[in-house]
């Protein structure tokens, strides 16, 4: 048999005619292999549904696995210490106070970036007031949070400053404010004139303007308010 493999191999190089021994054993040797390439394709059908199955169960698995993460996150948020935290008011006043700036609540108003002082920005406060029930309730019992910010003499509504000078109780206010050029006085700004009401209030005040005649004529205006730090800068 092994001649006879020998043989053929020999055979296979070459463009002679195999004789009746060698077809024989050619037919033999033929028929061994299409029944091991059948059994190797059935071995790889079976693999294959094998693995169709399986993929199948590995994606089920895997849904069950991100469900189970998801109850898993779910309930650690529930019993994490920051939503104890939700249950301690004062503390969440205190994380509040830190969301305004500290130079503001300072009076180192000369520390900020001009655009805080010269234009419009949001009301932290009041934006920390809207997220929920329970924020609300402890920013409206924050009364230092609304003790601190800036202004404009030209705003015409008084709604925002009021806001702040009710809110912020009796604390000491600090806050930034930029003399406009709308007005021929600063007495005509109904923002001086809501912040004249709590004078003795007033702790630290930056004043920013366009001349040295309107600050001036700003500090006269307020010269009688007690116990404040005055800061001012000319020019826009």
């Amino acid at each position: 048999m092994v001649d006879a493999e020998i043989t053929l191999e020999d055979l296979l190089l070459t463009n002679n005619v195999p004789t009746d021994i060698q077809r024989s054993t050619a037919q033999m040797f033929l028929e061994m292999n299409k029944s091991s390439l059948s059994e190797v394709d059935a071995d790889l059908t079976r693999l294959r549904v094998e693995m169709a199955r399986l993929c199948l169960e590995m994606t089920g698995l895997r849904l069950e696995r991100d469900a189970i993460s998801d109850d898993i996150h779910r309930y650690e948020t529930l019993l994490s210490s920051a939503r104890r935290v939700m249950n301690i008011p004062e503390l969440i006043g205190e994380i509040f106070l830190h969301c305004i700036l500290d130079d503001v609540a300072s009076g180192k108003f000369e520390d900020l970036p001009r655009p805080y002082y010269t234009s419009y920005r949001s009301d932290t406060p009041l934006a920390l007031s809207h997220v929920c029930r329970i924020w609300r309730g402890v920013a409206l019992r924050t009364p230092r949070l609304w003790a601190a910010f800036t202004t404009a003499t030209y705003y015409q509504s008084t709604i925002p400053i009021n806001l702040r000078l009710s809110r912020s109780r009796s604390c000491p206010l600090s806050f930034g404010m930029h003399l406009g050029e709308i007005h021929s006085s600063i007495y005509e700004s109904p923002v001086i004139a809501a912040l004249s009401i709590h004078k003795n209030r007033w702790k630290n005040v930056f004043l920013n303007g366009h001349t040295v005649k309107k600050c001036l004529e700003c500090l006269r205006y307020v010269s009688n308010a007690r116990d404040t730090s005055f800061m001012w800068e000319f020019g826009t």
